[in-house]
């Protein structure tokens, strides 16, 4: 089994689970509370792995001569075909949220796994406004925070941090469910949010014809394929995709 991990000093770390090989990235530190994308490329035949974390393809890594992974050709290559966020062995368990988690059949280049996170990343670059009359907007928004009113004052909620937010039926009311899992319920006190069309004209959204607002992205759809061959490099990775 591979192993992706954060070491006990902070930083991304890659390891094989018995523990006979592991590389750890100094300088790469991953911080709790906050998203990061990791995508990591395993080469067996070439003996190499390629990391891109947050957009920064990192220096590659050698595998040890005698590197292989057990569980290929044995009894249990099927049965151990699984994807954990725990080890047993060491009685760790990850504690957080996963997303876009993706597997493919063979080994990304280190110019797939920059452009997988450039698509990745362009999925959060819009939101989509759901309207009172039951139409949906989808546009780059100029308001990057949303002022609530809770009990315990007022907060401002950074769109970069929200994954949904609600309004209730008087459209005032709201719960924002946030990504670390936090949900903030209150009365809305931003007036109205700013978004620029595709033209690049402002448009004003008074508060009080929302229904919801969901981060997204702009050109990318929801399953992540640059379909109708808009993105060519996109479309020969995804030939690869494995669930």
């Amino acid at each position: 089994w591979f192993y992706i991990e954060r070491s006990d000093a902070g930083n991304l770390k890659i390891a094989s689970n018995d523990r006979t090989w592991r590389h750890e990235f100094d300088g790469q530190q991953v911080s709790t509370g906050v998203w990061h994308t990791v995508a990591c490329a395993v080469d067996t035949e070439r003996r190499s792995v390629l990391v891109c974390y947050d957009g920064q393809v990192l220096p590659q890594v050698s595998l040890p001569a005698d590197f292989s992974l057990f569980a290929l050709g044995s009894d249990s290559a099927n049965s151990s075909r699984e994807i954990l966020l725990c080890s047993y062995r060491a009685g760790n368990t990850f504690r957080g949220y996963v997303d876009n988690l993706t597997v493919y059949n063979r080994a990304l280049s280190a110019d797939e796994l920059l452009l997988l996170y450039q698509v990745l990343s362009r999925r959060l670059e819009g939101v989509a406004l759901e309207l009172v009359d039951g139409s949906i907007l989808r546009a780059k928004p100029l308001t990057s925070v949303i002022q609530v009113r809770t009990s315990f004052g007022v907060v401002e909620i950074a769109l970069k941090k929200l994954k949904k937010m609600v309004w209730a039926n008087d459209a005032k009311e709201l719960s924002a469910e946030l990504h670390n899992g936090d949900v903030v319920t209150g009365t809305i006190e931003t007036k109205a949010i700013e978004l620029s069309d595709s033209s690049g004209k402002k448009v004003s959204i008074d508060v009080s014809r929302i229904k919801s607002l969901t981060p997204c992205g702009l050109d990318v759809p929801a399953d992540g394929r640059a379909g109708g061959g808009a993105d060519p490099a996109m479309d020969s990775i995804l030939e690869g995709f494995q669930e």
